[in-house]
């Protein structure tokens, strides 16, 4: 598996327009804010900025438990750490079904091992 590249960071943030506000006057970046009925059922906000790799994403409190994206477990998260945290990490690969296939071998494999210490 090679990874050809990073499609986009995906940030976590508890406010979305201080964090869009911050990273478009601070690095000039410009954000679009996707819309629509599947985001109000995932109880999340999304920006992206295309040019520049990089998504924020924000819960409507209260969270919801769905699964993607877990924002129930985001909320989490961001209680625990603070505004902002890495939430995702998307990478390209010229295949990515065989990506996901050895990612989850070696994800299994490396589970089976912290659990037998």
């Amino acid at each position: 598996m090679n990874i050809k590249g990073i499609d986009r960071v995906v940030l976590g943030v508890r406010d979305i327009d201080r964090a869009r506000d911050l990273f478009s006057r601070v690095f000039g970046m410009e954000f679009v804010e996707l819309n629509g009925p599947q985001f109000d059922e995932a109880g999340v906000r999304i920006c992206i900025d295309l040019d520049n790799h990089l998504e924020l994403l924000s819960p409507i409190l209260p969270a919801k438990d769905v699964n993607p994206p877990d924002t129930k477990k985001l909320a989490e998260w961001l209680d625990d750490r603070g505004d902002g945290v890495l939430f995702a990490l998307a990478l390209k690969v010229e295949d990515a079904e065989a990506a996901a296939a050895v990612a989850t071998v070696r994800s299994e494999e490396h589970t089976s091992e912290l659990q037998s210490h």
